[in-house]
């Protein structure tokens, strides 16, 4: 249970086996709602019509007035809206990844997951702690690049001996690599790439599924005595 706790720690942005995303996704969430709450009273103060004095109109002349020709409006940058099931080939990706994390099969994993070592492998091989990875949805938005996409992969994680399973939620980097196969980014990502993933977690859309999943997550725990303790002892 240690040495799977303190893997988790090590590999939780990269691997996200979902025992940790449930904290993850609580912190973030609440830093969300605050950043929301804020950000609606500083809209609200800068929305404030401000106050104008009144003049006497009997006092000065009818201004004359010049009608000005309509501006042409700018075409509006595409908006990269959070799609759910929208690419067969990253949908295809998620479910073999989640398939092979519950078979523990760490030669699929291998070959999904960039930079995938050997002590990942082992400490994987040797987890007997989850069950499974179920009802996997995915929910994509572009990546930086052309073929590149933020992959959101909401599923139920299935813990041996707990009845019911947690949802949880992932944040995954998908690229092609050189031969043009999709691959799951792995700790090396660039700065650009992770402060892109951080940005992409503001946006509205993504904001409403992370409160689903965790409203979720949270009815789960508070549902199962069993799975709540188990968490517990997880730290989470």
């Amino acid at each position: 249970m240690d040495d799977f706790r303190e893997w988790l720690s090590d590999n939780l942005r990269y691997i996200m086996l979902g025992l940790g995303i449930v904290l993850v996704l609580a912190i973030l969430f609440f830093g969300i709602r605050f950043l929301t709450n804020k950000l609606s009273d500083d809209e609200g103060k800068e929305n404030k019509p401000p106050q104008t004095q009144q003049s006497d109109v009997g006092s000065e002349p009818t201004p004359e007035v010049t009608v000005s020709p309509t501006p042409t409006e700018e075409p509006e940058e595409e908006k990269n809206l959070l799609e759910k099931g929208a690419y067969p080939e990253v949908n295809a990706l998620m479910h073999n990844y989640y398939a092979a994390l519950s078979s523990r099969d760490v030669e699929t994993l291998r070959g999904i997951l960039d930079g995938f070592s050997q002590e990942d492998s082992d400490l994987i091989a040797s987890s007997d702690y989850i069950q499974g990875y179920q009802n996997v949805e995915t929910y994509t938005k572009k990546g930086l690049k052309d073929g590149e996409y933020v992959v959101f992969a909401a599923y139920d994680l299935k813990f041996v001996n707990i009845d019911t399973a947690l949802p949880g939620l992932s944040q995954l980097y998908v690229f092609q690599d050189e031969n043009g196969a999709l691959k799951i980014a792995g700790e090396a990502m660039s700065e650009e790439t992770e402060s892109y993933m951080e940005q992409i977690c503001q946006d509205e859309d993504v904001k409403t599924l992370i409160s689903d999943v965790q409203l979720r997550a949270d009815a789960a725990r508070e549902g199962d005595p069993a799975l709540s303790t188990f968490l517990g002892e997880l730290g989470i």
